[in-house]
C-alpha cells in the first residue's frame, strides 16, 4: 500500500498508511478509524481485542499468557514489532498514553504519535510508576496529540516541548444528527449516556431527582449504557422512592442512543474530570441543554448560563440546576440552536480527520 511519498494523481492527497494501537472495543476508535479512512487514509488497528462490530481490520496484540491484563502493555514489543513490520505504516498511533501508548513505543517505528485523551496523563501522580511509564513514552514521541486545549498543558508537564504538541480530537460523527431536528423532551427529561462506573457518579444525578421531584414537574432520568453498578444504581433508586422515574436502558446500540437522545431535553453529567467527552458532544449535536461539572475541559464547550449549566458537583447543585431550567424556559430554546453550531465548527468528524491527515503529511514530510 502507497505512503506519503507515493506517486499520486494530480488533485489528490496521497495515502496515508496509519497503524492505530487501541482497544478495538471502544467505539471512540472505531469512529476515529472509520473517519480516517473516509479522508483517505489506510488504517489498521493493532489490538488485544477484536472489534465487536466487524468493522475495522483488526490485527490481534499478543502478550505472554501468564501476564494479568496491566502487564502485558509492557510485554508486548515483540508482537507489535512483527506486525508493523508486516503492515509498514508510514505512522503508528498509541492511543492513551499510559496503555496501548506503551505498545505504541515499544513498535520502535521512526514516526510515533502518541494521543492523550485526558485522564493518562492528567490524573497520574508524579513518582508513580504510571507517570514514569506516561513521561517516557510522550517524550519519545515524535508527536503528541493533545485531545483538548486543556491537556496541553499537562503533556507540557512532562517535559514535551511545545513544537511537538498539537491540540486536537477526533470530534464525533454528525450523520446521526441531521441539521433541523429537534430534540422533544423538556426540562424535566434527563438523560446520561455515560457508562455505568463509579467514576461517572451517578449515584449523585439519581439523588438529585430524589431532592428535585415535585408532583408533574419531577425530574425524569435515563441512564444510558451498562456497568459494573447497575445493580447497586437501581437499588439506590429504589431506596429514594424514584425508581420510577430512573430509566435503566442497559447497552444500546448507536440508533437506539440517538432516539434516546432526541426524546430528552437535558443532558446531565457528574463526572469529576474528564478529557474532551463525546457523550457530551452528542448529546450538544442533538440539540439538548447541558448541566455539567465545572472544570476546564467542560468550559472549552459550555459558557454557564448560556448554552448549559456548570455545576459544582453536588446534589444540591443539579437541583438548583434543575430550579433554574424550569423558571427559566427559554434557556433550552436559546441553547439548542447554538449547541449545534459549536458542533458543527469545532467538532465535526468528518472535517477534523482531513485536519489529522494535514498534520500527519506534514510530520512525514519533515523527515
Amino acid at each position: 500500500m502507497p505512503g506519503v511519498g507515493a506517486e499520486v494523481r494530480e488533485g489528490q492527497r496521497p495515502t496515508v498508511r496509519i497503524a492505530i494501537v487501541a482497544d478495538a472495543a471502544s467505539i471512540n476508535v472505531r469512529d476515529w478509524a472509520r473517519e480516517l479512512g473516509d479522508a483517505g487514509a489506510t488504517v489498521d488497528v493493532l489490538s488485544f481485542v477484536d472489534d465487536p462490530t466487524g468493522t475495522l481490520d483488526v490485527h490481534r496484540l499478543t502478550a505472554p499468557s501468564f501476564v494479568g491484563e496491566r502487564a502485558r502493555y509492557l510485554l508486548a514489543g515483540p508482537s507489535v514489532r512483527r506486525l508493523v513490520a508486516r503492515i509498514a505504516p508510514d505512522v503508528v498511533v498509541g492511543f492513551y498514553v499510559t496503555g496501548y501508548g506503551t505498545v505504541a513505543r515499544q513498535s520502535r517505528h521512526p514516526v510515533v504519535v502518541q494521543v492523550s485523551v485526558g485522564n493518562d496523563t492528567l490524573v497520574n501522580p508524579p513518582g508513580t510508576l504510571t507517570h514514569r511509564m506516561a513521561e517516557r513514552n510522550l517524550r519519545r514521541a515524535r508527536l503528541v496529540v493533545a485531545w483538548g486545549p486543556h491537556i496541553v498543558d499537562a503533556v507540557r508537564s512532562f517535559g514535551v516541548p511545545d513544537e511537538r504538541i498539537v491540540s486536537l480530537w477526533a470530534g464525533i460523527p454528525l450523520r446521526p444528527y441531521p441539521p433541523g431536528q429537534v430534540p422533544t423532551g423538556g426540562p424535566t427529561r434527563w438523560i446520561t449516556t455515560r457508562g455505568l462506573d463509579p467514576y461517572y457518579r451517578h449515584d449523585v444525578l439519581i439523588r438529585a431527582v430524589a431532592a428535585a421531584g415535585t408532583g408533574t414537574s419531577t425530574p425524569r432520568l435515563t441512564l444510558v449504557g451498562g456497568g459494573p453498578i447497575a445493580t447497586e444504581l437501581g437499588r439506590l433508586a429504589a431506596e429514594l422512592g424514584v425508581a420510577d422515574g430512573v430509566v435503566f436502558t442497559g447497552r444500546v446500540d448507536d440508533d437506539e442512543k440517538v432516539r434516546l437522545l432526541y426524546g430528552s431535553g437535558v443532558y446531565v453529567s457528574a463526572c469529576p474530570t474528564d478529557g474532551v467527552s463525546a457523550s457530551l458532544l452528542e448529546a450538544m449535536a442533538a440539540g439538548l441543554f447541558p448541566v455539567v461539572v465545572d472544570y476546564v475541559a467542560n468550559r472549552s464547550w459550555i459558557e454557564d448560563g448560556v448554552n448549559g449549566l456548570l455545576v459544582d458537583g453536588s446534589v444540591d447543585s443539579y437541583v438548583a440546576a434543575f430550579r433554574r431550567i424550569q423558571d427559566q424556559p427559554d434557556l433550552l430554546a436559546r441553547a439548542r440552536s447554538r449547541n449545534r453550531e459549536i458542533v458543527d465548527e469545532r467538532a465535526d468528524a468528518r472535517r477534523n480527520a482531513v485536519r489529522f491527515l494535514d498534520r500527519f503529511e506534514r510530520l512525514l514530510a519533515e523527515g
